[in-house]
Formats: structure tokens, C-alpha cells, sequence
């Protein structure tokens, strides 16, 4: 204990015994035990200060020692001060696992080439990461995964040579500057480097373990750039690379950036259309060959962007299904198409829905919620599934497909022949309908090979008694080969494009349907065959039908 703070004591204990002023003395009792207090937390500079005005006896001499203790707490509280500073700026630009200048420095460096340099010099950074990290870090741990990352630093660093400037970014990532690239090849060698050197096995706890790295890098001419945005072209490089599969070097592409934040921003903007119910619904008519009256609608849906107009349905769904979206627009499409459909008498109403849909457990809830809500028949739903369902989980698509049937709903396989299943799936899973897909009907005038195959498809649907229908039907020539066969159900732009709700009302199919009259008239030499006008409307004309010659129909399962 310093010896004033021993003499301040006494000084009160005489003023307490001698009764000549308790008060004064308990004053600096607490005074001094409050010093002692401040002391401990910052230093001599306080005390001295206190006792500088309070002292119990103060003389000469002791001023001079506060005054000595002031200076002192002074240079202490300075010399603190700076190393504090030092050691937090040390901390924030650097790594403290690794030790390695981190993405503030990064940003720093950066800053300084931009305001520093005189002439112009291309330049590269280089952002290092390693694949799957996350499946690492569940396998050998979190501690361990940090272990690992450790060791990479280590040997990044041997790497490192010359101008070249590491840099420890977030997770598993780092950063590699080149102040100078006079060539590409340069790059391409430290790249190598890289490869070669996490290609070795890492020993972690006694563990062996091998992982991958991927590489993005950016050019860029060190006086036209901003820093944030060489960080974000070498990290959208980086995840280029990892998209395609990983271990590999990818260099910044403005092109497909600009893709992706389109592509990003046409998502955001699609959220929005699903949240509030903006989803746009055309009807296409699905016409039976035999009586030509309308057997159904497929309802397909639309999104007329404010900017960009109509979207492809093709881009649309992709993206959300990828949101995880897909479902929330499959019911919404369903509860429109049976609000808007269900004045129209017994049409038949064809749903496209997503296999992860369809295979969802509350799907069959939510089937049953929307026609109770609706009040729409059961037997005039029709769901439309891919044969990606019959991949995805088999034993749970045919119990779902029976479940459906049992229900009185009907199963249509869409785009059938262009998956992966094979015709041999069909004997396992019982639908309603098999849709033979545009592409095999597109070359029917002008190849033996798709007649064939259409031929075969039909003949099989036939066998396992499916109902049948002949998708993309553009021509009257395809329309003749397909008039050799009974009752198809035909669907296409030759009939009817699809159309929105006030069309589709006004249709000479809906006018036909509803009168139960016929409107295409069949007879075995001559049939009324649409076909499209001038001014795009259709009209029927008489087409003699020319036989064609049998063509063999084997197409393995």
C-alpha cells in the first residue's frame, strides 16, 4: 500500500479519537477507500488527484508526492492507452486463430492501391475456399474443423511469395492479392500451387482427411474499381466454381453476374406475385378425336411481369420450385382454375402439380381442403404429374396415385416417354392418362423413327388401359397419321391456343360442349379438321384422309 494512502489513515484515526470532527473523518475515510477502489481500476492518477484537494493534513511535502503520483498516473494511463490501442487495431485487421491479415485489412489494402497509384496496373484477388465445409465440420467436429482451417493457413503461406498478399476472410475462405499481374499464366501457376498443395493429406487428431478447394478470381485495373465490389465479383467466381461441381478455378464473368442478379431479382419479384395472389390462368381445350367436342381444359398459369412482361412458365417454376414456392403456386392455381371452372357444368379440369408436391404428406389434405372449399366435384379434378415423381419415391407415388383414384380423382403421367422411368413403369402405376409428349409428335410428317415410337406408346397406353392424349398438335399432317387410331384426346395450336377465361368462355368448343353438340363430324373417308385462318381464328374444312402405310412399332421398355 503506498504510504501516503498509510498516513492519510492515521491522520483520520487521530481526527476520530480525538472527537474533534467525526464527520470530517468519516468524509475521508471514504474518500480514501473510494481512491483505493479507483486505484485498482485506473491507476495512481486518481488517488493523487483526491488527495491533492482532500488530504487531512495537507503540507507541502505532501502535495509534491501527489503531484509526483499525478505525472506518474499520467504516463501510466498514456502508456496503457497506446499499447491498448495498438493491440485492439492488431486485432481487428487481423485473424485471431491464424494470425493472418483478415477482410478489413483486405479492404484496406485495397483502399490505398486505388489513392497510392500513379499509373495503371491490372491486378488480381484470388478468393481461396474450402468445398463442403460445412460436412466436414458435422464428421470431425467443429473444434477439429478449426484445426484444419488452421493447418491450410500454414501451408497458404508457404504458398505466398513475392508482392503476394494473404488474407484470412470468413469460414474456411481466403484471399489472395496480386498487386501486379503482367500475365494470366502467373496466376495460373499459384493456382496449381494451390491445388497441389490441399491435394496431400491433413492430419487432424490423429484423423486423416481430405478435402477440395475452389478458386474464383477477379482482373481488375487498379485505378477504375472499387474495393467492395472486386470482393463481390471474386466471391460470385467462387461460387461459380462451386456450382459446377467444386475443385476447380473460375474466373469473374460480367455476363453471367449480370444473369444472376436478374435472375435474383426476377426471384425477389416473384415472391411477390405468389404472396399476393397474382398468378394468371389460361386454359388450353383437350379435344376428343372421336366426337371433336371438348373433353377438358389443362389449366396452365402465367405471370405478366409490370417490367418484363410475360414470363416464361419454363423460367418461372424453375425458380419456384428451387424458393421452395412451388407449392404454395400449385394450390393457388388450383383454388382459381375450380372458382372459375366450376359453372362450367361436368369439363374435366387438368392441374399441373410438382412431383415434391405431390409427394408432400399434407398433399392429399390440401387436395381435399381446396375442393371442399370451392365446392368443385371430385371426378372433374384431374391432377397432372411428371415421371420425376416415380423417381424421386416410387413406393410412395403408387400409394399417393391410389390415393387419389380412391378419391375419385383422376391421374394424368405428363410429358410421358421423355423421363427416365421406361414404359415398364406403367404397369406398376395405375393413372388415369399418359400424355405423349410434343417432342416425339413434332417430326411425325418426317420421321419413321417417331411414328414409331408414338405408334408403340398409344398401343401400350391402349393395353394397360389408360386414356391417351397427343400433346403439341401443330399440323394437319400429324393430325392424319393420329386419325388411324380411336379415341385420342387431341391438344395443341392446330385446336386452340390456351386462353384466359372470357376467351375460353366465348370458344366455340365451350358453346359445343355445353350444347352437347359435335363439332367435329367423324366418318371413315372424311372428317372437319381445324384449321387456322388468316386473322388466327379456326375454322373446319373438309380433309380427305389418306392412308398411311403401318410402320413397325417396337420400342423397348
Amino acid at each position: 500500500m503506498p504510504l501516503w494512502v498509510v498516513g492519510a489513515i492515521e491522520n483520520m484515526f487521530e481526527l476520530y479519537n480525538s472527537q474533534q470532527n467525526r464527520i470530517v473523518a468519516l468524509a475521508c475515510a471514504t474518500i480514501v477507500f473510494l481512491c483505493m477502489f479507483l486505484y485498482q481500476l485506473f491507476g495512481s492518477l486518481f488517488i493523487g488527484w483526491q488527495f491533492l484537494g482532500f488530504a487531512a493534513k495537507p503540507d507541502v511535502t505532501f502535495q509534491i508526492i501527489c503531484c509526483i503520483l499525478i505525472a506518474a498516473g499520467v504516463v501510466q494511463l498514456a502508456a496503457k492507452s497506446f499499447f491498448d490501442h495498438r493491440e485492439l487495431k492488431y486485432r481487428s485487421y487481423h485473424d485471431e486463430r491464424t494470425g493472418i491479415p483478415n477482410e478489413r485489412k483486405l479492404l484496406e489494402v485495397l483502399t490505398k492501391y486505388t489513392q497510392s497509384s500513379d499509373r495503371e496496373t491490372t491486378m488480381a484477388l484470388l478468393m481461396i475456399d474450402i468445398d463442403e465445409l460445412k460436412e466436414i465440420n458435422v464428421s470431425i467436429g467443429y473444434a477439429s474443423g478449426d484445426e484444419l482451417i488452421a493447418q491450410l493457413a500454414s501451408n497458404m503461406r508457404d504458398i505466398v511469395y513475392g508482392n503476394l498478399q494473404l488474407f484470412k476472410l470468413s469460414g474456411g475462405q481466403f484471399g489472395l492479392l496480386f498487386p501486379s499481374v503482367e500475365n494470366t499464366e502467373h496466376v495460373n501457376r499459384v493456382t496449381d500451387d494451390i491445388f497441389k498443395n490441399v491435394s496431400s493429406v491433413f492430419y487432424v487428431d490423429d484423423r486423416e482427411v481430405y478435402f477440395n478447394v475452389s478458386i474464383g478470381a477477379d482482373y481488375f485495373d487498379n485505378i477504375l474499381f472499387k474495393p467492395q465490389t472486386v470482393i463481390r465479383n471474386a466471391d460470385f467466381a467462387l461460387q461459380q466454381a462451386k456450382k459446377n461441381g467444386g475443385n476447380r478455378f473460375v474466373s469473374y464473368d460480367a455476363g453471367a453476374a449480370k444473369n444472376l442478379r436478374d435472375q435474383s431479382t426476377l426471384d425477389s419479384d416473384l415472391r411477390k406475385m405468389i404472396d399476393n395472389q397474382e398468378v394468371e390462368l389460361v386454359y388450353q381445350p383437350l379435344i376428343n378425336s372421336k366426337t371433336g367436342r371438348m373433353r377438358g381444359v389443362e389449366v396452365l398459369s402465367r405471370w405478366n411481369h409490370p417490367i418484363h412482361g410475360y414470363i416464361s412458365p419454363s423460367r418461372f417454376v424453375e425458380s419456384a420450385e428451387q424458393m421452395g414456392l412451388l407449392s404454395k403456386l400449385g394450390i393457388q392455381v388450383m383454388i382459381e382454375a375450380c372458382i372459375e371452372l366450376k359453372e362450367f357444368d361436368d369439363l374435366m379440369v387438368a392441374v399441373n402439380i410438382s412431383p415434391t408436391h405431390f409427394l408432400e404428406p399434407n398433399f392429399v389434405d390440401d387436395v381435399l381442403e381446396v375442393l371442399r372449399a370451392t365446392e368443385f366435384p371430385e371426378n372433374r379434378l384431374e391432377i397432372e404429374i411428371t415421371e420425376a415423381v416415380l423417381l424421386e419415391n416410387s413406393e410412395l407415388a403408387v400409394i399417393r396415385i391410389r390415393e387419389m383414384r380412391s378419391l375419385g380423382i383422376s391421374i394424368a403421367l405428363d410429358d410421358f416417354g421423355v423421363g427416365y422411368s421406361g414404359l415398364s413403369y406403367l404397369n406398376k402405376f395405375k393413372v388415369n392418362r399418359i400424355k405423349i409428349d410434343a417432342s416425339f409428335v413434332r417430326e411425325l410428317e418426317t420421321s419413321a423413327t417417331s411414328r414409331s415410337i408414338v405408334s408403340t406408346m398409344i398401343h401400350l397406353g391402349r393395353e394397360q388401359g389408360f386414356e391417351v392424349t397427343i400433346e403439341g398438335i401443330e399440323t394437319q399432317g400429324q393430325v392424319e397419321f393420329l386419325s388411324r387410331f380411336e379415341d385420342l384426346c387431341y391438344q395443341g395450336f392446330l385446336f386452340a391456343k390456351p386462353m384466359g377465361l372470357e376467351d375460353f368462355a366465348r370458344s366455340e368448343y365451350l358453346i359445343s360442349h355445353q350444347n352437347r353438340g359435335p363439332l367435329l363430324e367423324s366418318a371413315s373417308e372424311v372428317s372437319l379438321l381445324p384449321s387456322p385462318t388468316r386473322d388466327g381464328s379456326i375454322s373446319y374444312a373438309a380433309t380427305n384422309q389418306v392412308p398411311i402405310e403401318e410402320t413397325p412399332a417396337i420400342l423397348a421398355a
